[in-house]
């Protein structure tokens, strides 16, 4: 069904109740499809611009449980309650009167993989920064990981859709953390959540362990995202150096054991090679 909200169009199974979005301001976007069970809403008021993200509607493409969305967006108050340069800065979350919403900075970018709402990739724009700039993009995503390592967490559910980039301002923040967990781990889904192509094979086998080397072979991943001209782990497209090539590559091993054991450890290695060359 469709509704709106400040006049803007959305679809729901059934009307929410959004009236707590008027004390934030006016709703200039929504986005709808997300497949977590959240209603996520751009608006701008007397705090500015922010991100406001909802959890107690029915939404269109998930099949989880209202109240499911809800404790996941609950939890997830406690890994965006740390502060790094390159996550969207959380200001407040609470229980609205039917559920429960966080609130964030408002940052204008788009996410490096095509999404339905932005289904023009930025990675053509992003291949065009000189090649330091982007280096130093795909950077400020790892040592955020070294970051929530640091403090026990892994990634789950993530890929280069949760990567927003304004590569004008050559900028970057990753959203969409609320489903990392703590490690070690034990995979009791059987298939864990996120883009196929960014678990690693531990993530589809029931009763394996997740460690950090399941996050590394996801920074290897992200690693081919920039800087692979169609984001394919293929050396034919690969723009970097080669050298660089071959730890992405080792970093996304099919046998965890021959990955670097942790995300300092790959990121180590990263950066040692970088120092060794001249690139600009």
């Amino acid at each position: 069904m469709r509704f709106t909200v400040d006049g803007v169009p959305f679809e729901a199974k059934s009307k929410p109740d959004l009236d707590f979005l008027g004390l934030y301001g006016k709703v200039f976007c929504v986005f709808d499809q997300a497949v977590s069970g959240n209603l996520c809403f751009g608006v701008d008021g007397p705090y500015g611009k922010l991100f406001i993200k909802y959890a107690g509607a029915e939404t269109v493409n998930s099949t989880r449980r209202i109240t499911d969305a809800v404790d996941t967006l609950k939890a997830s108050v406690e890994i965006y309650s740390n502060i790094h340069p390159s996550m969207l800065r959380m200001f407040s979350y609470g229980q609205t009167s039917s559920g429960y919403a966080t609130v964030f900075e408002w940052f204008d970018g788009k996410p490096l993989r095509p999404m339905p709402l932005f289904p023009d990739s930025i990675r053509a724009h992003v291949q065009m920064l000189p090649m330091i700039q982007k280096l130093s993009l795909l950077d400020s995503v790892f040592d955020l990981h070294i970051f929530l390592a640091e403090k026990g967490y892994m990634a789950s559910d993530f890929s280069d859709a949760n990567v927003l980039i304004d590569p004008f301002a050559c900028t970057l923040k990753v959203c969409d953390l609320d489903r990392y967990i703590r490690y070690p781990a034990a995979n009791i889904t059987g298939r864990m959540p996120g883009d196929a192509d960014f678990l690693a094979p531990e993530e589809f086998v029931r009763d394996a362990m997740i460690t950090q080397r399941s996050t590394v072979y996801k920074l290897g991943k992200l690693a081919f995202s920039f800087l692979g001209t169609d984001g394919k782990d293929d050396i034919s497209s690969w723009t970097a150096p080669q050298s660089l090539y071959s730890i992405a590559k080792q970093a996304c091993d099919d046998l965890p054991e021959k990955r670097p054991p942790s995300v300092a450890d790959f990121v180590e290695l990263w950066r040692q090679e970088i120092g060794r060359l001249y690139i600009r």
